[in-house]
């Protein structure tokens, strides 16, 4: 049993910075495998005709280490029919990877047109955090998945700052809720639109109530 009481709240925050910041400057990485049951998605997807909206998140400490507050992962993107579907990449657990030895073959034919295609074939670094959706907390903890992305447009981009300015938000005792604010953006050729987060702040501060501190806190 973690407690969370003696976490160096401070130094957490500055570390998490730092990860942040080494991600960010790198397009690939090899990652440990993740023992997260990625069975239970917390989705920022607006509900149909709506042109905004808002959601709010506790964001909770990694299991494995409270001083940190997400994952690392790589996932492929996979259009299967008329939609698109994550698979896990299991080179990062040193495993055999028919999608990553597709991507490879097809960047070294020399073709610019397999080189366009080997895109499709390539594994995307994703960020793994664990929530409680605020109105759904009889729904328990759920897991929020988002892609890293090198423009500095990403959710990683919008919380980061947040961490430089308050600290360890995911501290269960002293820490406080995100409002994430999001639009539907039509601006690539689609004729409903993908949702976009258009901005992420910090709510109410709070204590985790203590009907959440066994399976949370545990």
């Amino acid at each position: 049993m973690i407690d969370y009481k003696k976490v160096d709240w401070s130094k957490a925050a500055n570390d998490t910075l730092a990860d942040y910041e080494k991600a960010k400057s790198k397009s690939t990485q090899t990652t440990q495998s993740s023992s997260v049951d990625l069975t239970k998605y917390f989705t920022i997807a607006l509900d149909e005709g709506a042109a905004s909206g808002e959601k709010s998140v506790r964001i909770l400490p990694n299991q494995d280490d409270p001083t940190k507050w997400y994952k690392v992962g790589f996932f492929h993107n996979l259009k299967i029919g008329k939609r698109y579907t994550k698979l896990y990449d299991p080179a990062q657990d040193n495993e055999p990877s028919p999608l990553n030895d597709m991507y490879k073959f097809l960047m070294n034919t020399g073709d610019k047109e397999d080189k366009r295609l080997a895109v499709n074939y390539k594994s995307r670094q994703f960020f793994i955090v664990r929530v409680i959706e605020r109105g759904k907390e009889h729904e328990g903890v759920k897991f929020w998945r988002f892609p890293a992305v090198q423009d500095g447009s990403g959710i990683m981009d919008k919380i980061a700052p947040l961490v430089k300015k308050y600290g360890a938000f995911w501290n269960p005792y002293e820490g406080f809720d995100l409002t994430i604010s999001m639009i539907r953006d039509k601006s690539k050729d689609s004729k409903v639109g993908y949702t976009k987060v258009a901005s992420i702040i910090p709510d109410r501060e709070s204590k985790l109530k203590s009907q959440f501190a066994r399976p949370i806190l545990a």
